[in-house]
C-alpha cells in the first residue's frame, strides 16, 4: 500500500464518526441515567451547527416530542441539531415540588457530550419546549 493511501485510511479512521438522522444517547449526571434524542441533519458534516434542545410536556418523552413536532424536519430544512431530551420519570425539575432531579447540570452535561461528539456551535444554543 503507498504511503498517500495509508495515510488517507488512517485519516478516516481517526475522523469522529458522524451519523446523520436521529440516535438515541443517555449520560449519567446526579447519578442518574438521563436518556435524549439526537437529530443530525445532513448538514451537518465538517461544520459547527446550531442546537436546539426541545423539551417535553408533562409525561411525555423526548422521542415524542420529536414526532408530534416535526422540529427533525426543520433542523434538516434550516440546518441545526435537534436535541430532545428526556424529563425523569415524565418531569421536568421545575420548581413545583421539593427536591427532583438536576435538570440543568443534565443540560449541561448533554452539551458538553454533544460539542465533544459533533461540530456544535456553543455560542448559538436555543432551548424550546412544549407543556
Amino acid at each position: 500500500m503507498h504511503w498517500r493511501s495509508l495515510l488517507a485510511l488512517l485519516t478516516v479512521l481517526a475522523t469522529p464518526h458522524r451519523p446523520t438522522g436521529d440516535y438515541e444517547r443517555s449520560l449519567r449526571v446526579g447519578g442518574a441515567t438521563r436518556h435524549y434524542v439526537v437529530h443530525l441533519p445532513p448538514a451537518a458534516a465538517g461544520r459547527r451547527m446550531p442546537v436546539v434542545l426541545l423539551l417535553h410536556g408533562s409525561g411525555g418523552t423526548g422521542r415524542q416530542v420529536a414526532l408530534a413536532t416535526g422540529f427533525s424536519a426543520e433542523a434538516d430544512r434550516r440546518g441545526f441539531v435537534a436535541v430532545y431530551p428526556d424529563g425523569i420519570g415524565g418531569a421536568w425539575n421545575d420548581g413545583r415540588t421539593a427536591g427532583g432531579a438536576d435538570d440543568v447540570a443534565f443540560v449541561a452535561a448533554l452539551l458538553d457530550t454533544l460539542a465533544r461528539e459533533t461540530a456544535i456551535h456553543r455560542g448559538r444554543v436555543y432551548l424550546a419546549g412544549i407543556s
